[in-house]
């Protein structure tokens, strides 16, 4: 009798490990299709807003520097610690889970934190592909602006 029972729990069991993996490869699949769609849309878009890449995480291209030879900080650096001290202009919603809080406008620059999917930054500043932004720790940053994972409030 136990030989029946075993094959029967055997057939269960591998049973259930196909129905997980399927459900897990179907959750990944629709992960990547929505992920496409939204980069085909945000592409499609005839706004002065950059065409996303497809960079994980919305890290756009190092944008170009130059120096400044008095003191050797880069221009761009400069020019986000004085909007730094000017104040928001404006709001930017994060449209996915994760977004990359970074310390400088450079996808290899140090994470500060992951943000999450519908918080919401203020706008200091855009250089070429990224927004310089404040969180609501008052943490200064820099995040991707590409359309695929951030938006502009109205």
């Amino acid at each position: 009798m136990t030989q029946p029972l075993e094959k029967l729990i055997r057939g269960v069991v591998g049973a259930i490990v196909l129905v997980v993996l399927f459900l897990v490869l179907s959750n990944w699949w629709g992960d990547f299709k929505t992920a496409a769609e939204a980069a085909k849309k945000a592409s499609t878009d005839t706004s002065a807003t950059p065409a996303p890449s497809t960079t994980p995480q919305g890290e756009g291209a190092k944008p170009a520097e130059s120096t400044d030879a008095t003191n050797g900080a880069s221009a761009k650096d400069s020019a986000a610690r004085e909007t730094a001290t000017q104040g928001s202009k404006g709001t930017i919603i994060v449209m996915i889970e994760g977004l990359n809080f970074r310390e400088q406008a450079d996808r290899g620059s140090k994470a500060i934190r992951a943000l999450s999917k519908g918080e919401k930054v203020d706008l200091l500043e855009t250089i070429d592909s990224w927004y310089q932004v404040k969180d609501k720790n008052g943490d200064i940053g820099w995040i991707s602006s590409n359309p695929a994972y951030t938006k502009v409030a109205k």
